[in-house]
């Protein structure tokens, strides 16, 4: 989803699936390709940064009751790469 701000990638799941090996398997790698993808120059990648969110259903909800903008919901959510060690690294 693009927004003013960023590109998401996003993936809702239901509450129990979020912990589940492949779920975090798949987060994991998908944090690590929008860490590369933001290494682009940004006429590269849309002018834009790209983030990857995992929605568990229940936030989702929340928010919709609150009538939050979906845009606010991605960036609250988003997953952040870890400061130290790029997860590219982490995945081999």
């Amino acid at each position: 989803m693009r927004t003013k701000d960023a590109i998401y990638l996003a993936e809702t799941k239901a509450q129990a699936q979020t912990i589940h090996p492949n779920v975090q398997r798949k987060f994991k790698a998908a944090v690590a390709w929008c860490e590369r993808i933001n290494q682009l120059t940004p006429e590269h990648r849309g002018g834009l940064p790209w983030h990857y969110v995992l929605l568990a259903e229940e936030v989702v909800y929340e928010w919709q009751v609150k009538g939050a903008h979906l845009a606010e919901l991605l960036d609250y959510a988003r997953l952040r790469p870890l400061a130290v060690a790029s997860l590219q690294a982490r995945l081999l």
